[in-house]
């Protein structure tokens, strides 16, 4: 049954524009904290450049929403992925903390549009009753990128190579050969919001913004520091390359197993698991 769901023209086209959008994210969530230390940046402040990224991504998420209904979901997915691939080439430039800064903040509002869009569609591209695989193939296509992409970024930038990262980094643009047919596999499936529920929807995303932002900080913070506290390259790869494969099998698999025990039993039980993870990661 899986297999027929990917062979779908849709699914294809998600996880192609998905993987080459995060592909971009991840091969400069670790790199790039190093690459501002090597620059001359306080390792203090090192963290700067992944918040900056992070916080732009988090406050342009919740206008996402409002930018679809006024121009469309297809010209704010293609603004998001120029947004986010872009300006990487231009990393090389300067090695300055605020240079890197500044073009983190405006990938993180292309970032911000691949994360609520690519997620809405993920759900639209399968029917009901297997949107939850269709999903867990969406997190796989997250997952993959996030497995290679860590770690290459990481290695590309401590062996010298910032030039090759920046270019890399520039994949989003060519996730816009997908957009069309994800774009047209997901219209049919579009369901309209009841009209009055903004409130209703604000309090129901909250819990689940508040996980993902906790999580997600957690994991960056993590990413952020391993490579600079262990500069040799070796032993920060090997744990992000870890860090990335399990990822990928959690990711893989989660969609399934929410279609059959739901999300009230598995998300807890994901928090949990996660906690204890860093919870040791940082006593390590």
């Amino acid at each position: 049954m899986q297999a027929r769901l990917w062979r779908s023209r849709g699914v294809q086209s998600l996880v192609g524009v998905t993987a080459l959008g995060f592909a971009s994210y991840f091969l400069t969530l670790a790199s790039l904290p190093a690459y501002a230390v090597a620059g001359g940046a306080a390792e203090s402040t090192a963290g700067v450049v992944t918040a900056v990224f992070l916080l732009t991504t988090i406050a342009v998420q919740s206008v996402v929403p409002a930018f679809v209904t006024r121009y469309g979901t297809g010209p704010v997915f293609v603004a998001g992925l120029l947004a986010l691939g872009l300006p990487s080439p231009f990393y090389v430039l300067d090695d300055g903390l605020a240079w890197i800064s500044g073009l983190s903040a405006v990938r993180g509002a292309g970032f911000a549009v691949i994360t609520v869009l690519g997620a809405m569609l993920a759900a639209r591209v399968a029917p009901p009753e297997r949107r939850g695989e269709s999903i867990g193939l969406y997190g796989l296509a997250i997952a993959l990128p996030n497995m290679a992409a860590v770690p290459a970024g990481v290695a590309l930038v401590l062996s010298g190579h910032v030039a090759v990262l920046s270019w890399l980094a520039a994949s989003p643009v060519l996730g816009l050969v997908f957009l069309p047919a994800l774009l047209r596999a997901a219209g049919g499936r579009e369901e309209p919001a009841p009209a009055g529920n903004a409130r209703a929807a604000v309090r129901a995303a909250l819990a689940p913004s508040l996980v993902l932002f906790v999580v997600t900080t957690a994991g960056g913070g993590f990413v952020t520091f391993l490579p600079i506290d262990r500069p040799d390259g070796r032993l920060a790869t090997a744990a992000l390359l870890l860090w990335g494969l399990t990822g990928a099998l959690a990711r893989w698999r989660a969609g399934v197993l929410a279609d059959r025990l739901g999300t009230a039993r598995l998300l807890p039980l994901s928090v949990l698991v996660g906690g204890v993870g860093l919870a040791v990661a940082g006593a390590g």
